[in-house]
């Protein structure tokens, strides 16, 4: 294992860092207009950040060029001799998976290291944005909505973006009972809605056209019209009519409202 902490400590800087200096003339210009294509996506780049995603997994190819395939296996071989998998390694490894057969061994990965490191504070880096956003670029929803589904994995996706990735991705593919399943665990985590969460959910009831979805969809677009218009009491009013009053959300709105 001391070629992977020897790899590891490389490349440190560089996915704590990334914007910094070293790779960034090796970046060709015009190579990610291929990853664009004619479907629309309701969240915008800015949110899913693939391009700023791809350019820190470029650099770190280039910088391992000829280790991908011993980083990937000396990971698995960790695995299996039950070895503690360590952040910085685990950051590497979710930037250098490129197939199907590399994300079998991130999603084993992401999952002991939560089993490891589930009562501890895992500081200000988030690894569900990163997992999701490789199964946004390799095109496996089905693979992020599983995670997040899983109940072994609560808690780990903390924070809104992978969850509005996720339901971005399913939506595109039309999988819209799924984008229920996923914004249902989303609320019973919880993890707050936010303005694009509410977006993604209007637009997931809109097209599921039944008689329940058709009011939530109403009272999404009305939630986010109130925020637009940073009525936080209107909005907290008709938010709890989705979700109990008691809801994260709702009591943060309180709080908003008493400031």
């Amino acid at each position: 294992m001391m070629a992977l902490a020897r790899i590891g400590k490389l490349c440190r800087s560089l996915v704590q860092e990334p914007s910094k200096g070293l790779f960034f003339g090796v970046l060709q210009p015009g190579w990610i207009e291929c990853c664009t294509g004619a479907k629309r996506h309701l969240l915008s780049q800015d949110v899913i950040k693939l391009q700023e995603f791809q350019k820190n997994k470029l650099a770190v190819a280039h910088l391992l060029t000829g280790a991908k395939g011993n980083y990937i296996e000396l990971f698995s071989q960790k695995l299996q001799s039950n070895d503690l998998i360590l952040r910085d390694e685990l950051k590497l490894l979710l930037h250098m998976c490129q197939s199907a057969d590399d994300m079998v061994i991130a999603r084993d990965a992401i999952s002991r290291y939560h089993a490891e490191n589930r009562k501890l504070m895992f500081g200000d880096f988030k690894f569900g944005p990163l997992f999701v956003r490789l199964c946004y670029e390799l095109g496996m929803e089905d693979l992020a909505a599983a995670t997040i589904l899983d109940k072994s994995m609560s808690g780990f996706f903390s924070e809104a973006t992978s969850f509005n990735i996720t339901l971005d991705m399913l939506f595109t593919k039309g999988y819209y009972e799924n984008c229920l399943e996923v914004l249902t665990t989303m609320r019973k985590q919880p993890v707050p809605f936010n303005t694009n969460t509410l977006m993604l959910a209007s637009a997931t009831f809109y097209k599921l056209n039944t008689e329940e979805s058709y009011r939530m969809h109403a009272l999404c677009f009305a939630v986010a019209l109130a925020l637009r218009q940073n009525d936080i009491e209107k909005a907290q009013s008709l938010f709890s009519q989705i979700m109990t009053p008691d809801s994260l959300l709702c009591r943060k709105f309180k709080g908003k409202s008493a400031s």
